[in-house]
């Protein structure tokens, strides 16, 4: 495990799935894997939403993050005292289907 003296390695995005109930229908969930890294918080990053980061606690595994079209990409970044992790394959995600 890497410690906070370096930048966490980037977490897993497991799904991106629909709210189907509630007051958040038609929403987008986004659910991760933490990495084997210290992390002191998530980012979720929606493209065309760069700007409007959503952040998430330590301890968080997944977030809401509105209504998205089809095709829209999807990253989670870990963070620490040393940083952002980098993106890979696996820490993003477009969304796919009918939403």
């Amino acid at each position: 495990m890497s410690g906070s003296d370096e930048p966490p390695h980037a977490p897993r995005i497991r799904a991106l799935l629909p709210a189907t109930e509630g007051e958040n229908t038609g929403e987008i969930q986004v659910q991760w894997c933490a990495p084997s890294s210290s992390v002191s918080s998530y980012k979720v990053v929606v493209e065309g939403r760069e700007g409007d980061a959503l952040e998430f606690g330590e301890a968080v595994r997944q977030g809401l993050v509105g209504a998205l079209e089809v095709g829209t990409k999807v990253c989670v970044e870990a963070v620490n005292a040393a940083g952002p992790s980098s993106p890979s394959e696996f820490s993003c995600k477009r969304t796919e289907g009918t939403l």
